[in-house]
């Protein structure tokens, strides 16, 4: 059933946008049995809701207790979000790991376009500490199926040294690098490394909170650029609950795939008035979700401006802290 949506999902256009988001979701509030459950209780009829603005957006803690399918059917691979072993992590059943490399080649070309015109080797190596460990990890995941998309693999470090040798084996045979990493394990490596090359591209890919330290985004976009002064700097905003992901360059509005849509309310009122320009909640309308939930309420904090791009500011601070927000403090 949802297979017969992949093409036109890929294909759509701002202006299709709405009409395709309204038909999933009339689609996953019948079949979708958390999605459905989730609706009946906040007493909506489904046949009332006639705008994305009034769509319910499932909370997406109920990835940790509960099984979020469209319809029945086997998984071929489940993302577990990172955690300590006392915590509970969301899961996120994925049915096609072939839609989801789609999606996410798709994604990174279309925010990092000069990619395409490259005529030299591509390389990726991921700087994640933390996640590695997680075999089930998205992110990992992701790293994975879009390396292989250009005919690479991703070499996975999680200590300094290491990975200060290895950008510079990678460099010096003048390949073109392209270097994710958390947040915060960059910014400790910056502090130390410096490593100016207009062939190395840097990724962070969030991790903005710990429990022992907390430091402006800004701060570590400066903290970067000063480190790696000759590359592009990007960041990468996604979770374990999206197939799809969002990139900034330069460290402020994240820009969506045709597909996604981030639309924000005040923190305190979910389902209130959607707003441009002020603080609040970030919700998430990714229609590359059809297998599972395209409509998710998030524990984040963000901007929505007035062309469709948004600021990510951090976590809401009465929620708690979740999984992918790598603790490097603990």
């Amino acid at each position: 059933m949802q297979v017969d949506f992949y093409d036109r999902i890929l294909r759509v256009t701002p202006e299709k946008f709405e009409a395709l988001a309204m038909e999933i979701f009339k689609l996953q509030a019948t079949f979708n049995v958390v999605y459905k459950e989730y609706i009946f209780l906040l007493k909506k009829d489904v046949n009332e809701i006639t705008r994305i603005e009034e769509i319910p957006f499932l909370p997406i803690e109920l990835y940790k207790n509960q099984d979020i399918k469209t319809g029945e059917w086997n998984e071929q691979f489940y993302f577990l979000s990172s955690g300590t072993s006392n915590s509970v992590r969301s899961r996120n059943p994925v049915k096609d790991l072939a839609w989801y490399s789609e999606v996410v080649t798709r994604t990174f070309l279309n925010n990092l376009p000069d990619l395409r015109k490259a005529e030299k080797a591509m390389r990726f190596v991921a700087y994640l500490p933390g996640y590695i460990e997680n075999p089930n990890s998205s992110l990992v995941m992701m790293l994975t199926l879009l390396a292989r998309s250009f005919d690479s693999e991703v070499i996975f470090i999680s200590n300094k040294l290491e990975l200060i040798s290895v950008l510079k084996e990678k460099l010096n045979s003048l390949d073109q690098v392209v270097l994710f990493g958390v947040s915060f394990a960059l910014y400790d490596f910056a502090k130390e490394f410096t490593c100016s090359d207009s062939n190395l591209m840097i990724i962070e890919t969030g991790g903005m909170k710990t429990d022992s330290r907390e430091i402006t985004k800004d701060e570590i976009y400066n903290t970067l650029k000063n480190a790696f002064s000759l590359s592009d700097i990007y960041s990468e905003y996604g979770m374990t609950e999206l197939m799809s992901q969002a990139y900034s360059k330069n460290s402020m509005n994240y820009h969506s795939p045709a597909w996604m849509k981030v639309i924000v309310t005040a923190a305190d009122d979910p389902g209130g008035i959607k707003l441009i320009g002020k603080r609040g909640r970030v919700h998430v309308i990714d229609l590359a979700n059809i297998d599972t939930c395209c409509f998710l309420q998030t524990g984040d904090a963000g901007i929505s401006n007035e062309d469709g791009s948004f600021q990510v500011l951090g976590r809401l601070q009465d929620d708690e802290l979740r999984g992918c927000n790598l603790m490097i403090g603990e």
